[in-house]
């Protein structure tokens, strides 16, 4: 099943395709993500055909992200430590890859290789 979504945000218009069966993960740390990368993930779903998950590594459960993804289809997801990020990708195999900014990466990094993804480091 494809779908054809509309997202306005401050990039502009873009239309994120999608597939229910993929995902491109976008992981940010404590609710904050620079905006380059979420254009950078938002590219990648739209070129490959794929649905945005974002998953925030917190540790609380508040999380400020919201204003941000106003009018961006995607789905939440809050996990407390770079361990459960690795947890989630490896029992998530609709995740194609992850996608993070640099300052978020320092100690994920080390413990990627555990998991079955390929992990982009936006700069």
């Amino acid at each position: 099943m494809k779908n054809t979504l509309e997202c306005t945000n401050s990039f502009g218009e873009l239309a994120v395709n999608f597939k229910e069966s993929k995902y491109v993960l976008l992981v940010c740390r404590e609710g904050h993500v620079q905006e380059k990368t979420l254009h950078y993930a938002l590219n990648v779903c739209k070129r490959i055909g794929a649905g945005l998950d974002i998953l925030c590594v917190s540790h609380s459960r508040e999380v400020a992200l919201q204003e941000m993804l106003t009018n961006v289809p995607h789905k939440l997801i809050v996990v407390k430590g770079a361990e459960a990020l690795v947890d989630y990708v490896k029992t998530h195999t609709a995740v194609t890859c992850a996608v993070i900014s640099h300052a978020d990466s320092l100690d994920i990094v080390g413990k990627w290789s555990a998991a079955d993804c390929p992990l982009v480091v936006v700069l």
